[in-house]
C-alpha cells in the first residue's frame, strides 16, 4: 500500500529530423510509477506544459494501464512541470506535484 507515485520521463531522438533551427527533436513521453494499489486509486493525472511553445499547455491522461503516460514532439524537455493527480475515491481531493530536473 505504498502511495508514493514518481513521475518517469523519456525522449527518443528522430534520426534526421530537426526543427528549422536545426535543432534535434524528440518523442517525449511522461508517466507515473506506483505500487498498484496507488495506481488503482488514481483517477486521472493532468500534466501542466507551462513553456511558451506549447500551444496544449495541459494534457489529460485517464489510462491507468500506461502509467497515465502522455506523449509530445519537441526540441526540448522542460526543466520543470506540475502534474495534478485526481483520486477516484474522493473526487474533490487532489495531488499537486512540482517536478523540477535536478
Amino acid at each position: 500500500k505504498d502511495p508514493i507515485i514518481r513521475p518517469q520521463t523519456k525522449a527518443v531522438a528522430i534520426p534526421g529530423v530537426k526543427d528549422p533551427d536545426g535543432k534535434q527533436i524528440y518523442d517525449f513521453t511522461i508517466w507515473v510509477t506506483a505500487s498498484q494499489y496507488a495506481l488503482n486509486t488514481i483517477k486521472q493525472v493532468d500534466y501542466q506544459f507551462g513553456h511558451k511553445s506549447f500551444n496544449l499547455k495541459t494534457r489529460i491522461s485517464s489510462d491507468g494501464s500506461n502509467g497515465f503516460l502522455v506523449s509530445y514532439r519537441g526540441w526540448g524537455c522542460l526543466s520543470g512541470m506540475v502534474l495534478s493527480v485526481l483520486y477516484k475515491t474522493v473526487p474533490q481531493m487532489s495531488c499537486t506535484l512540482i517536478c523540477v530536473k535536478a
